[in-house]
């Protein structure tokens, strides 16, 4: 240059040099010289805009392209790189002009990838497509081409597009070891949510394309820098993982994490360690990974999985409600939940597990574990919609249905149930599961002679003993004596110690008066079969009949802990309290008798009458009254309400009560005793004495009735002389 200082190619050459030396700022300084030596040369100028460009001044930048094109309009390298320059200076509308004026010139793969690189700017990613197109048909083996279209394939969120487009980069030959490990990292991650995933929830990768990415990132780790080659190992890894091998997994992950000790490495070695079984080695990730601060969903995740590995069902289940509780919306953490709560014999949490894990995902998963867990805790019921509509959507299996019968059956809907059961497929797990409670609600359904020929249907194809016993238990059910005992040893002679069969001889005994043997069975039975309410009432009637009233309070008590919906259990809890005097108790047994039907008749006859007994005259009379209307045809509410009045001094309604029963129950002598009473007081001499005649006659051994009826006489005899008086002096005071 000092030599020649007009010999713009000098300057060409110093710039050149410059640029090499790392001095961009040089290098701009010494083309705007050879620019000016130059004069019109465009190429100059050209050159003048590229080193702006790479000095990061586009603004510059375009002023040299555009001085380019005005001398020389159709140089297609002069519009590429002005197009370039108003990219990087945000003006993408002129970018996208300028490069369509380059390809139009030279339509060469260069031009197409300004093009399409003007477009992405513009957001208008089809267009960034079809230039990228045009640039393969120009240049089809350019691996530069492949990746531009990776690239924007992903932006659009094609990552299948995307994915194959990598791979071809690859195959041509791309050396670049960035976009390498950018596509293993796309390539490890497709399909895949990260390490909260079930293993088996993960689709397995590609073979091929899993082999070509292991092959090309082994090398990187010992040639990249390390924050890449770190990368690389955690891809390594999960690809490794995604395809069964799970210790080199477990071995690249090892790599990454001593290359890199960030959580999210940690994690990966955790879950590489879970694919290869080691539990306690996860754990150990686990904890690096916590003692850096990480503690969010995917933490906990991995943690009860381990602990599940482990066989630490208790920690399993308390890692996975953390996971949940971080992560509300991931129902395979909620599913794990459950799993690990119904291992533990808590079903009640391990449906509302399920139940939220259905809830997040819809249609068919995990409805069957939703019915099983729904069953087991009792909450058929609450699982009812969620069942409905996975029997209405997806045709539900035998489980499924038998919740959604358990559902209709607690919502008081038994001819619901037992359709949903009579038209449930008979599986071979679950068939004759069915089968047993479609039985039961026969018998629950007031149809005994149904039950009963159903079960000894089942018990014909079983020929187990407790399915004839199922039989011997709705035979006695029915009142038929002789079945229930051929079926009763038909059970024992299956099976001596079936306790069910046991508990249906007590009964029989009982009911027999042989209140010993009775008790003896039915002990045996409650022993063996602890938790079967019915048993432990039938004890408990033993008892009473025995007179062991502590013993009969304690078998009903726990009846009643067991199936708290069960009308005769808390009847005859409440006669057990009364024979002990605690009358307070009684009502409250009574009370919820009541409340497990409310439709019982007896339950609210019962319970007004020890109202009576505690003085509640008021909550009597609404019981009774309650009674009437359930069955206003029988004469008990109206004889109880008729004497309560009496009581009361409220003669009208007494005596309109008591008509009532005796047009329901005229052969009842006590109806006509308390009738008498209503007239006597009435001083209705002449009816009472009817009444009393009528209940003299019913019942000639009741001396109440003839004391009532000597009393009414003389108070009639006596009646009709004060009458006769006052009609002789009514006579006297006339003719006076």
């Amino acid at each position: 240059v000092r030599i020649a200082p007009r010999d713009a190619s000098a300057y060409a050459a110093l710039a050149t040099a410059l640029e090499r030396a790392g001095r961009p700022g040089d290098a701009v300084r010494t083309l705007e010289t050879a620019a000016r030596v130059a004069g019109d040369d465009p190429s100059s100028h050209r050159r003048l805009g590229w080193a702006r460009l790479a000095a990061g001044d586009p603004s510059g930048a375009i002023a040299a392209f555009s001085r380019a094109t005005v001398l020389r309009a159709d140089d297609a390298e002069a519009w590429r790189g002005l197009s370039e320059a108003s990219r990087r200076q945000g003006l993408v509308l002129d970018a996208v002009q300028q490069a369509e004026r380059a390809a139009g010139l030279t339509p060469d793969a260069a031009s197409w990838h300004a093009l399409a690189a003007a477009h992405r700017a513009n957001h208008d990613l089809s267009a960034a497509a079809e230039a990228l197109s045009r640039a393969q048909a120009a240049a089809p083996d350019d691996p530069a081409t492949a990746w531009a279209q990776a690239e924007v394939a992903e932006l659009a969120g094609d990552v299948d597009t995307a994915r194959a487009a990598y791979r071809r980069a690859c195959e041509l030959g791309l050396s670049d070891p960035e976009p390498l490990v950018h596509y293993a990292e796309l390539a490890a991650a497709h399909g895949w949510d990260g390490p909260t995933l079930l293993s088996e929830h993960v689709p397995a990768m590609d073979a091929t394309e899993a082999a070509m990415l292991r092959a090309r990132l082994a090398p990187l780790e010992n040639a990249a820098p390390p924050a890449l080659a770190a990368r690389a190992a955690r891809a390594l890894a999960v690809i490794c993982g995604r395809v069964g091998d799970a210790s080199a997994a477990a071995a690249a992950a090892e790599r990454a994490a001593d290359r890199d000790d960030a959580p999210d490495c940690l994690l990966i070695l955790a879950w590489a360690r879970l694919e290869a079984g080691d539990g306690t080695g996860a754990l150990e990730s686990i904890g690096l990974a916590r003692a850096l601060g990480l503690d969010d969903a995917t933490t906990h995740w991995l943690a009860g999985r381990a602990h599940q590995l482990r066989g630490d069902v208790a920690l399993a289940a308390e890692a996975f409600r953390r996971a949940g509780d971080r992560a509300p919306d991931r129902p395979e953490v909620h599913a794990a939940l459950g799993a690990a709560l119904a291992a533990l014999g808590q079903h009640e949490g391990a449906f509302d597990a399920y139940a939220r894990a259905h809830a997040g995902t819809g249609g068919e998963r995990w409805c069957a574990e939703v019915a099983r867990t729904a069953l087991a805790a009792g909450r058929a019921a609450a699982a009812g919609p969620m069942l409905e509509a996975c029997a209405r959507d997806h045709g539900g299996g035998s489980e499924t249905l038998r919740a959604l019968a358990a559902a209709r059956r607690e919502s008081g809907d038994l001819k619901g149930a037992i359709a949903i059961l009579e038209a449930a497929p008979l599986e071979a797990a679950a068939g004759m599961s069915t089968l047993t409670e479609l039985g039961a609600l026969y018998a629950e359904a007031g149809d005994p002679g149904r039950a009963l020929a159903h079960f000894q249907h089942i018990a014909a194809l079983t020929g187990s003993a407790a399915d004839h016993a199922a039989a011997a238990e709705a035979a006695l059910d029915l009142g038929d004596v002789e079945a229930a005992r051929r079926a009763v040893g038909q059970a024992l002679a299956a099976d001596a110690g079936q306790p069910l069969a046991r508990a249906v001889r007590g009964r029989l005994a009982f009911v027999a008066g042989d209140v010993e043997a009775a008790s003896e069975d039915l002990a045996w039975a409650a022993a063996h079969r602890p938790t079967d309410a019915r048993i432990q009432r039938w004890l408990g009637q033993a008892a009473k009949a025995r007179g062991d009233m502590a013993a009969a309070q304690a078998s009903l008590e726990r009846s009643a802990q067991l199936d708290d919906a069960a009308v005769e259990t808390f009847m005859a809890l409440g006669e057990v309290y009364l024979e002990q005097g605690s009358l307070d108790e009684a009502i409250q047994a009574f009370q919820q008798s009541v409340v497990s039907d409310p439709e019982a008749v007896d339950a609210h006859l019962r319970l007004g009458d020890v109202c009576v007994m505690a003085g509640l005259t008021d909550k009597a009379l609404a019981h009774f009254r309650r009674a009437a209307e359930i069955a206003p045809a029988d004469h008990r509410p109206w004889h109880s309400l008729g004497r309560v009045q009496l009581a009361l001094g409220a003669l009208d309604e007494a005596a309109a009560a008591l008509d009532a029963a005796l047009e329901h129950k005229p052969s009842q002598a006590e109806i006509y005793y308390d009738a008498g009473m209503v007239a006597k007081e009435r001083r209705d001499y002449a009816h009472a004495l009817a009444m009393f005649k009528q209940a003299m006659r019913l019942s000639p051994s009741n001396p109440a009735a003839y004391t009532q009826f000597a009393a009414v006489s003389a108070l009639h005899f006596l009646d009709r002389s004060a009458a006769r008086e006052l009609a002789n002096e009514d006579t006297e005071v006339r003719h006076g």
